[in-house]
């Protein structure tokens, strides 16, 4: 018998397999720290509950259970995702513990291998793991997939869901939220189709840019999916024939109408760095190409949002490390890892 246990999962949504995964591991432990994963992120169809929703889902589940008292014994704690930086996101998690955890006590980190996401399991070498069978292959992304695509209630998928949960995604239904979701996953299901057959998946070039200025960043309003009405750095697709630095200034131009010359924006690039994780977009797997500029002007030159773009406006750097829960896909980590916070 462990003292504390650890559990790390997005829970999106929270099903009986989780359940199971608790359950199991309050055999072993005295108490369980579960980790929410992805906290302050926009809601996308891979994250569409918030930390406080994912929280109650899973009190309330614990709640239905014949034994309540597995309620005091847990403690549920909302980890932010880092992307580029699995150091800081183990720091984090260290940190969280020693408000937890007492000197003597014995700590075991649960969980099983679902897929390549796992590899966090790896990330604690001085933790304990034990690992626990999938419980019946139930897994969340084909219980979204059915929510977003069709009558939850109709799919079979809806018997691995607690029945406080699936109360709670009949209602969720019904708001704004899970109607702009709807609309976001039906775009992305169907441009993944459109290449579909194609006989190996296509590799998507693009280009970001991070443009500074007097303490502030460029940023856009996305007027289209993926991504509609969340904040993003100036982008797009990189043309067959176009160099990377010319697709970097053609986008920025065309999405922020810069009051800036295109031979000082030139001047002002100051580096260019790949960015290519394989989950970083829903559409497929996108490479990107980040250009830093760097202008040194008296005051912040005038921008419109066009193109693309349903508004484009500078936002001081304090402001957007506050702005997680508001930026498109990794951007933000993009951006925490070419600057960091001061």
């Amino acid at each position: 018998m462990y003292n504390k246990g650890i559990l790390i999962g997005r829970f999106q949504p929270f099903h009986l397999g989780h359940l199971h995964l608790i359950t199991e591991a309050l055999a072993l432990c005295d108490e369980l720290i579960i980790f929410i994963g992805s906290v302050n992120r926009p809601r996308t169809p891979k994250d569409p509950f918030t930390f406080e929703e994912r929280r109650q889902m899973i009190l309330d589940a614990l709640s239905e259970e014949d034994d309540s008292s597995l309620v005091k014994k847990v403690h549920i704690v909302g980890i932010e995702d880092t992307f580029y930086d699995d150091r800081r996101w183990v720091d984090y998690i260290h940190q969280t513990l020693d408000v937890f955890e007492k000197k003597g006590e014995s700590l075991v980190l649960i969980g099983h291998r679902k897929d390549e996401s796992s590899y966090y399991l790896d990330l604690f070498p001085d933790i304990q793991l034990v690992e626990i069978e999938n419980h019946e292959d139930i897994n969340a992304t084909e219980i979204r997939e059915h929510y977003f695509t069709e009558s939850l209630l109709k799919s079979p998928v809806a018997e691995n869901l607690p029945e406080s949960v699936l109360n709670y995604l009949q209602k969720f239904q019904q708001t704004s939220a899970f109607k702009a979701l709807k609309a976001e996953a039906t775009y992305i299901n169907d441009y993944r189709a459109s290449w579909r057959d194609l006989p190996w998946p296509p590799l998507f070039v693009t280009t970001d840019a991070i443009v500074l200025c007097n303490d502030h960043i460029l940023l856009i309003k996305r007027g289209n999916h993926p991504g509609k009405g969340l904040w993003a750095l100036p982008g797009g697709f990189l043309e067959p024939d176009e160099w990377v630095t010319d697709g970097l200034i053609r986008e920025l131009t065309e999405e922020t109408q810069i009051a800036v010359s295109e031979s000082d924006l030139f001047s002002a690039l100051k580096a260019i760095d790949v960015f290519d994780h394989p989950k970083r977009s829903l559409i497929g797997r996108v490479i990107t190409h980040v250009g830093l500029f760097e202008l040194e002007l008296e005051k912040l030159p005038d921008v419109t949002g066009n193109d693309d773009a349903l508004e484009a406006k500078w936002v001081k750097i304090s402001d957007f490390f506050t702005m997680s829960s508001l930026l498109h896909d990794d951007h933000y980590f993009i951006v925490q890892t070419l600057i960091a916070p001061s």
